[in-house]
């Protein structure tokens, strides 16, 4: 079934807990669609790590604005790709990167999400990422995902973390690892500047008049 919907979102929820407030948010899988509904993105290329083992957690930061992270995998990271384009990748196929410590003016957070397998090479895989906030998680995922799989959520309040795992509907042979490339993080979209604002009147069938107010 799976096979059928290659490369497709298949999964959007908001989570809400009993008596909290839901945060509104949009899921993008175009990277400039997603950048036209932020401000200010910086992007975390990963290429500063060796393809090696590096430990947990790790403190980020996306270049240009001074955005802080914490990226973090129980059995650590392995990165993946070469070293011109280096992709953070979880160093156990059972584990998920968690992304914490998020500033928090940040509203809008994206990348590419894929698999990878023991070796580090591209793997078909579907790939499941979930924001959340106090009250709420936000969740998508793809269908076969590629490097080229681009996923954002943009939020209309703060959320604290992301989590990037593979689903559990693994292909086989062989295990495949989470793996993430070019983070992007940014501010809302500028507030807009009140021009006027108007008293609507509605008369009947006179129509509908616009007062001006000083």
């Amino acid at each position: 079934m799976f096979g059928s919907m290659v490369k497709s979102l298949f999964i959007a929820c908001l989570l809400g807990l009993a008596g909290a407030a839901q945060a509104q948010y949009t899921v993008y899988t175009d990277k400039a669609a997603f950048l036209a509904a932020v401000s200010a993105p910086a992007t975390d290329t990963f290429n500063d790590l060796p393809i090696s083992l590096v430990a947990s957690p790790l403190s980020r930061a996306a270049t240009i604005a001074p955005y802080s992270y914490t990226a973090s995998a129980p059995q650590g990271f392995f990165p993946g790709g070469a070293p011109a384009d280096v992709w953070l990748r979880t160093n156990d196929a059972a584990d998920e990167i968690t992304i914490t410590g998020i500033p928090a003016n940040v509203r809008g957070i994206g990348g590419y999400f894929f698999g990878t397998d023991a070796t580090g090479a591209l793997k078909d895989g579907n790939m499941i990422v979930q924001a959340n906030g106090a009250g709420f998680g936000a969740g998508a995922g793809i269908f076969d995902a590629t490097p080229t799989s681009f996923m954002g959520f943009v939020f209309d309040s703060q959320f604290s973390s992301l989590a990037i795992r593979m689903s559990v509907t693994q292909p086989l042979p062989g295990p495949i690892f989470a793996t993430a490339n070019n983070l992007i993080f940014a501010l809302p979209n500028a507030t807009p500047v009140l021009i006027n604002a108007v008293s609507r009147k509605l008369h009947g069938t006179a129509g509908t008049f616009d007062l001006l107010l000083q």
